[in-house]
């Protein structure tokens, strides 16, 4: 070990004995009540309360995420995305589309921000931006699907799922495979957009993909059915090895994960559920009065301050010598 891995190690042990945050849950909302909202503090949902960070009347926020390096969450808002302060102060738009926004993921570490556009078929897309919004830059649509040489059925339509495995600069996302009835598939490429292919396909929607989490660290997939089969479920990358965690509570919506913590969260109507990542457990808590419709999307972050940059700088170096160690991509 070198006297720099020594001393990143000692100077990040010395910082895991600090309480420097808290864990809370983001999420926008569409409906009645649309909006970016916080549930603070969790995992223990019991004494938690809900936070409307902002109201967004009639935009439909399909997307959220969190910046937990800078201090910063990322949520649609219409042909928008607007970035803010954790606790939603200093919000401000950074970009503006053509079309609706489908979701949002962010690379603190890489410095991007990844996006779809959605309802104008067939000019729906893949984006990436820096992260004051700047620079976008397409990286999937019809035609450059094409141009790579991609099977046909790799599109992006519908795009509501957008996953980023930082450490292998792979880009996931779940998209309708053209108008074949009723099926959506799981795409993966490189962040910049080559080499797509495809690692399963949906029968239909009652096996299809609502809202998904990737622990990338063992290429597990974890992901919500609606249709008629309302569970969670959960797979390898390639759909190998399907378990259903949990059923019968409800129809799901979005979900998230915690690996370290071994918690699942996903909520069904206006009720958030809490359990292990085997769907043991479950606990939940109903926020009566929220006016929650439809929950398009829920994210596991901080609460109080970001990282400060000498930390955050340290947490970066860490994850760039881990990444040598990680394991080879699965692909299609």
């Amino acid at each position: 070990m070198t006297r720099r891995i020594q001393f990143l190690t000692a100077l990040l042990a010395g910082l895991a004995s600090l309480d420097l945050h808290a864990a809370a849950l983001y999420y926008t909302e569409t409906g009645w009540s649309d909006s970016a909202s916080r549930i603070d503090p969790v995992p223990g949902i019991a004494g938690a309360s809900r936070e409307t960070l902002e109201a967004l009347p009639n935009v439909d926020p399909r997307g959220i995420a969190v910046d937990n390096v800078n201090g910063h969450i990322y949520y649609s808002s219409g042909f928008s995305i607007k970035r803010a302060n954790l606790d939603g102060a200093g919000a401000t738009t950074i970009l503006t589309a053509s079309s609706g926004i489908g979701d949002v993921e962010v690379d603190p570490v890489g410095g991007k921000l990844y996006y779809s556009t959605i309802f104008a078929a067939p000019t729906d897309g893949i984006w990436s931006a820096a992260l004051d919004g700047s620079g976008a830059t397409l990286i999937h649509d019809a035609v450059t699907l094409a141009a790579a040489g991609a099977e046909a059925t790799i599109t992006t339509r519908d795009v509501f799922n957008i996953k980023v495995d930082a450490d292998l600069g792979l880009l996931y996302w779940t998209a309708d495979d053209g108008g074949v009835a009723g099926r959506t598939a799981l795409n993966v490429s490189s962040i910049g957009g080559g080499d797509a292919s495809q690692l399963w396909v949906a029968a239909g929607r009652s096996s299809a993909i609502d809202k998904m989490a990737i622990d990338f660290d063992s290429d597990t997939l974890y992901y919500s059915v609606g249709s008629t089969s309302n569970e969670i479920r959960r797979s390898a990358l390639d759909n190998s090895g399907l378990v259903t965690l949990v059923s019968g509570v409800g129809r799901p919506g979005a979900l998230a994960i915690d690996v370290a913590g071994d918690d699942l969260y996903f909520w069904v109507g206006n009720t958030l559920y809490a359990g292990a990542l085997d769907g043991s457990g479950l606990v939940s808590r109903s926020f009566v009065g929220s006016g929650l419709f439809d929950v398009s999307d829920l994210e596991l972050g901080i609460s109080v301050v970001p990282l400060p940059p000498a930390v955050a700088l340290c947490v970066t170096a860490l994850i760039g010598l881990g990444a040598t160690q990680r394991r080879q991509p699965v692909r299609g």
